[in-house]
């Protein structure tokens, strides 16, 4: 299952160029990192990076993979910070990749939308965690 931790590490390393100045960057050791980018590599089944002397460089597979991401990430943070601007009543629908919503749909990803109770409340559902929200 893909991991939103170890997408996050792509990124940073992905923006640093460097196994060392990413790892200083997320605060972890290079090995830490190196190890995540072949896991999520392992999990999605084509080679994200290219590792050169110069440093490391997307594959056009991993700029595919990083594009959606960063959507994601850009996404999820202005959802945090407003989201006033994104639920305005009625229910919402999130779309995603299959493999990306599928490490998304979690109680901690409900938890994130659904932070700021004086702007909404879960709807009624026999889900646990549904994404249908309602005004407060």
């Amino acid at each position: 299952m893909l991991s939103w931790d170890d997408i996050r590490v792509a990124l940073t390393l992905s923006e640093a160029g460097s196994l060392t100045q990413a790892a200083r960057s997320l605060g972890v050791d290079p090995t830490t990192v190196s190890r995540r980018i072949s896991a999520l590599e392992e999990t999605l089944g084509v080679p994200l990076f290219v590792r050169l002397s110069t440093g490391w460089r997307p594959t056009e597979p991993g700029e595919r993979v990083l594009a959606a991401a960063q959507d994601a990430a850009l996404a999820m943070r202005r959802a945090e910070f407003s989201p006033q601007l994104y639920f305005c009543g009625g229910p919402s629908l999130i779309r995603a990749a299959e493999r990306l919503a599928s490490s998304m749909s979690s109680p901690r990803a409900f938890t994130m939308l659904n932070r700021s109770r004086s702007l909404m409340t879960p709807a009624a559902s026999s889900a646990a965690y549904s994404p249908t929200l309602k005004p407060a």
